[in-house]
């Protein structure tokens, strides 16, 4: 393929790879909600009701064109969280109750991504953050170079 210009050529570089961008975010979401969901396999609670506040939190924004490129975000929403209300369970009862002393929404999110908050205060669990780091840090460029490849990229 023979191009006119440089703006030509790189028009031509944008339009293939914003598809791969959006393909490649989709799998490094699917890396991060594996431990997500690994995290919620391990424990199953018998006195709390679980919101899955955390679960649905998981946010993969729209790609979006920048100046040099495109832009694909994969990341928690503290927003979507609120721990404040707590709903327990007892001998087949819920109760739910507002704990105005515990935990704030950002000290729950970092230690569940570092493993450092227990489920239910007793066992511990997946650092669901450290460990995707992990596998994307050995995958993340293979995966964007591989989409790049198949868009029709050639990339070394």
């Amino acid at each position: 393929m023979t191009f006119k210009s440089i703006e030509e050529f790189k028009n031509h570089i944008l339009t293939k790879s914003e598809p791969a961008i959006r393909i490649a975010q989709d799998k490094i979401t699917m890396i991060i909600n594996h431990f997500l969901t690994q995290f919620y396999n391990e424990y199953d609670p018998t006195v709390y009701v679980r919101t899955e506040q955390l679960l649905r939190s998981l946010t993969k924004k729209r790609v979006v064109s920048t100046p040099n490129g495109w832009k694909a975000e994969v990341y928690f929403d503290i927003d979507a969280l609120d721990y404040h209300i707590h709903t327990m369970k007892v001998k087949d009862k819920i109760y739910t109750y507002e704990d105005k002393n515990g935990w704030s929404n950002e000290q729950i999110l970092d230690n569940t991504m570092t493993g450092s908050l227990p489920h239910g205060g007793a066992a511990g669990g997946t650092a669901i953050w450290n460990e995707s780091v992990k596998a994307l840090n050995f995958d993340a460029v293979d995966i964007l170079k591989g989409e790049l490849i198949k868009a029709g990229i050639p990339i070394k």
